[in-house]
């Protein structure tokens, strides 16, 4: 693997070419193999989302810029820290088995390490329907255009059906010790989102960092937290220094 290879360069920095998932791929692979001090890491985004490309300055797709000019940004690009969060996800014992006709929940995540967000509700159902799918048929699934085609067709589906409405009936939610589950209910919320990045794209809606809690839920059916209690790791990326506000090189 070319990370093994490299891994005692100095001063190593590796481009990640893909989508977030891509990018989270490559940093537990870092994890894995061990790599001190960890290389910072940029993105070329060719994924569907790209919010951690977004968020960094790097833009929400590729361009045809050349490869030549993308390697020379990152060779200039500065230095941020990105928090890596662990989440631990425990079993509800009191609560009552599915019926026959419901589908049985899975023991473990898949992946316990949250780079970007982590959600509840429509917006993460829609996720796992493309995961699944584009893991099921990856030839139908190469094309940027198409892949948002699939989120907006699997979103309009979720706004006819409204299966999530009563999501906050099976909910507890505490932040930084107050408990705001009744606010769930009042706004009847889809989905929770926890965000870890600056911004978030999901079937047409964009969450921003610096908009209120009130605001995100009346517009967007979704709530923004900052979560306070989980273990953390700090990882170095590296942002386009010419493409990304002070303000926001300061909250990445």
């Amino acid at each position: 693997m070319g990370l093994e290879l490299f891994k005692k360069v100095p001063n190593l920095r590796v481009l990640a070419c893909g989508g977030d998932g891509t990018v989270g791929w490559v940093l537990s692979v870092i994890d894995q193999i061990g790599i001190s001090p960890a290389p910072a890491v940029g993105v070329l985004p060719l994924g569907t989302g790209n919010d951690l490309a977004r968020a960094l300055g790097w833009g929400g797709g590729y361009t045809d810029e050349p490869i030549s000019k993308i390697l020379s940004n990152i060779s200039q690009s500065d230095i941020v820290n990105l928090d890596r969060w662990s989440l631990d996800v425990e079993k509800n014992k009191d609560a009552p088995p599915p019926a026959s006709n419901e589908p049985v929940g899975k023991e473990s995540l898949p992946l316990n390490v949250v780079n970007n967000y982590y959600s509840l509700g429509v917006d993460a159902h829609i996720a796992l329907e493309f995961h699944e799918a584009r893991e099921a048929h990856p030839e139908k699934f190469n094309s940027r255009l198409r892949n948002k085609m699939f989120y907006g067709q699997m979103g309009g589906k979720d706004l006819l059906k409204r299966k999530w409405k009563d999501l906050a009936d099976f909910v507890i939610l505490e932040c930084d010790g107050q408990n705001i589950t009744q606010k769930l209910k009042e706004l009847r919320v889809h989905a929770i989102v926890f965000l870890n990045i600056s911004s978030q794209v999901r079937k047409g809606a964009y969450y921003l960092g610096k908009v209120s809690l009130q605001e995100q839920c009346e517009q967007f059916e979704a709530i923004m937290l900052e979560a306070s209690e989980v273990s953390r790791a700090t990882t170095n990326l590296f942002t386009e220094k010419a493409k990304l506000p002070e303000e926001k090189n300061a909250n990445v």
